[in-house]
């Protein structure tokens, strides 16, 4: 007697679950510490919770440091140099650290960093400060400091010393003019705008199709799409779930 396998549909949660094990896992982690901290016995709750979100901040902070762009280095980048000589010839004594006072702006857990791979925001190193907080003053300084020596800076939530309590200042000097760096963007922008409609119903689309379709348009040359592509996918704006 001959056998007839018969396949059913999967549902979609399963077929969701199979394609994101990562985010099972993750789950599961989650809810294992909560429910650790939830049913401690002896323990006053709040010190329990704050001494958990402590302790789970500093191994993301390790683990952090496996997923970041950007590597710690023990040197200083060359603008930096730049305004040590001129800020200690023009007050006449040495500059002796790298605090909120002598920079002007506010910084806090400074280190020096080179991106990972091939650089896209500078061919120098970065100053990146990870604050708690920052108020608006201190972006006014932050700005009229970058103004005044030619820098650029940008902001995000990543940083490898306390995540969900702390975020990231990357200071640079910048490959592109202001006028240049306007322009990529504006390419950036009509090139996601593309993206999203190839990619409509969230179907993967080829990077070179991306490129090629690009080019078509007459306002990229091959270099300049490649290079716009990979800023999206670098920055997350172009999901690498959705990119071949």
């Amino acid at each position: 007697m001959s056998h007839i396998e018969i396949k059913v549909a999967k549902g979609e949660d399963e077929r969701r679950a199979e394609k994101s094990l990562a985010s099972a896992i993750a789950h599961e982690i989650y809810e294992y510490a909560d429910e650790r901290v939830g049913h401690a016995e002896g323990v006053p709750k709040d010190e329990l919770m704050l001494a958990t979100y402590q302790r789970l901040g500093e191994l993301l902070a390790h683990w952090g440091k496996k997923l970041d762009r950007l590597e710690k280095i023990s040197k200083e980048p060359e603008w930096m140099n730049e305004f040590v000589k001129s800020k200690e010839e023009s007050e006449g004594r040495p500059m002796v650290s790298y605090d909120s006072v002598s920079l002007g702006f506010a910084v806090d857990n400074l280190y020096f960093a080179k991106e990972k791979g091939e650089s896209t925001l500078s061919d120098d190193l970065l100053l990146v400060s990870e604050p708690t907080s920052m108020f608006m003053e201190d972006f006014k300084d932050l700005v009229l400091f970058c103004e005044k020596n030619g820098l650029n800076f940008y902001v995000d939530g990543f940083n490898t010393k306390l995540p969900g309590r702390a975020f990231r200042v990357c200071v640079y000097t910048p490959k592109l003019s202001a006028k240049n760096r306007l322009e990529f963007r504006e390419k950036s922008i009509a090139a996601l705008k593309l993206f999203k409609d190839m990619s409509s119903g969230n179907q993967p689309v080829e990077r070179k199709n991306l490129v090629q379709e690009l080019v078509k348009t007459g306002e990229y040359d091959e270099l300049l799409a490649n290079k716009v592509v990979e800023v999206l996918l670098a920055s997350g704006q172009i999901p690498k779930s959705l990119m071949k």
